[in-house]
C-alpha cells in the first residue's frame, strides 16, 4: 500500500499568493464591497463608541481639554502623573453597560462578514463559484454551518490561548497583584502553548473546505484524519503565507505614521479611522491568503488519497 504524498509547501504556497495577487484589480473587485462594509458598520462605530467609552476611564485627559465628560462628581480625578498611570480596569465600572454590549454587537457583525466573506472566498477557490465576482455579504444556513465549525476549530485551541493569556497578565502590574512575572519566565509557557496550537490549527484546517462543499458531517473529526501526516507542512504553510503580510502590514502602519506625524503625537480621529481600515484590509488578505493555502492543501490531499 503506498503512503500519502507529502504536501508540496513551497508550490502550494506560491499558488495561494497567486490566487490573491495574481491579477490584483480582480481581487479588489471581488473584496472591496466586504472591506466597505467593516469600515462602516463595524470599524467607524467601534472607534465612536471606544472614544466615547475612553470619556469614562480616562477623564482627566478630556477635562484638561475643556470637554465636558458628563461624569460624576463621585469619580475623583486622577490629580498627578503617577496617579493617571496608575488608573486600572476598576474604572470600567464608570461605564455604562450600553456601550459595553455596543461593542459586543459590533464585535459579532465583524465575525459575521468575515465568516460570510471566508466562505464565499472558499466556494470561488474550490468550485469556481461566481468566480471573479464580487462578493456580497448573505448569512444563510451554509454560512452558519461554517461558522459553527470555525468555533469548534476556536474551541480546540482556546484552552491554550487562555494560558497564554493569563502568564501575559501575571507579567503586568496592574493585574499581577503582588510582584510581576518578567517575559522571560513565561517564554517556556508561551513557546509550548504557541507550538501546539499551530499542531492543532493544522490538524483541524481542512475543516473549513470540508464544511464548505458540505461532504461531511464531522468535518473536524475528517480534517483530523486527512492532516496526519502532513502536520509540519500545513503549520510550515500557514507561517510563511501570514508572517511576511504581519511584518509588511507593520512596516506599512510604521511608515504612514511617520508620514503623518513624524512618528509623534497622538492620533487624529480620522488618522485613527486610518488604521482601523488598513488594520480590515490587512485582515481580509490574510483571511484570503491562509483561505487559498487551505483550499489548495484540501485538493492536493483529497487527489492524494484518490490514489491510494
Amino acid at each position: 500500500m503506498s503512503s500519502i504524498l507529502p504536501l508540496p509547501v513551497i508550490a502550494t504556497v506560491k499558488a495561494a499568493y497567486r490566487d490573491v495577487f495574481g491579477d490584483l484589480k480582480a481581487f479588489a473587485g471581488v473584496m472591496w464591497l466586504t472591506l466597505l462594509m467593516m469600515v462602516v458598520f463595524v470599524e467607524l462605530p467601534t472607534l465612536m463608541v471606544t472614544q466615547a467609552i475612553s470619556k469614562f476611564i480616562h477623564p482627566e485627559k478630556y477635562v484638561e481639554a475643556g470637554v465636558d465628560t458628563n461624569i460624576s462628581a463621585e469619580h475623583e480625578l486622577p490629580k498627578t502623573d503617577a496617579e493617571v498611570d496608575a488608573v486600572t480596569v476598576d474604572d470600567a465600572r464608570h461605564v455604562p453597560p450600553e456601550y459595553v454590549f455596543m461593542l459586543m454587537g459590533l464585535n459579532l457583525l465583524a465575525t459575521a462578514i468575515l465568516f460570510s466573506f471566508s466562505f464565499a472566498w472558499y466556494r470561488q477557490l474550490l468550485v469556481g463559484e461566481k468566480k471573479g465576482k464580487m462578493i456580497v455579504f448573505h448569512f444563510g444556513k451554509a454560512e452558519w454551518r461554517f461558522a459553527i465549525t470555525a468555533l469548534k476549530c476556536g474551541f480546540a485551541v482556546a484552552p491554550f490561548m487562555l494560558v497564554m493569556v493569563s502568564f501575559a497578565m501575571a507579567s503586568l502590574p496592574e493585574f499581577a497583584g503582588g510582584a510581576p512575572q518578567s517575559l522571560g519566565e513565561s517564554m517556556p509557557v508561551f513557546l509550548i502553548c504557541g507550538v501546539l496550537m499551530l499542531a492543532i490549527m493544522a490538524r483541524v484546517s481542512m475543516s473549513y473546505p470540508l464544511t464548505v462543499m458540505h461532504i461531511t458531517d464531522a468535518p473536524i473529526k475528517q480534517s483530523w484524519v486527512m492532516t496526519r501526516q502532513q502536520t509540519l507542512r500545513i503549520v510550515a504553510g500557514i507561517i510563511t503565507m501570514v508572517v511576511p503580510l504581519f511584518s509588511g502590514s507593520l512596516l506599512v502602519v510604521i511608515g504612514i505614521n511617520y508620514l503623518l506625524n513624524g512618528g509623534k503625537g497622538a492620533p487624529t480621529f480620522a488618522e485613527h479611522l486610518l488604521y482601523k481600515t488598513l488594520g480590515s484590509l490587512f485582515l481580509l488578505v490574510a483571511c484570503a491568503l491562509i483561505s487559498a493555502f487551505t483550499a489548495r492543501a484540501y485538493a492536493f490531499l483529497v487527489r492524494s488519497q484518490s490514489q491510494l
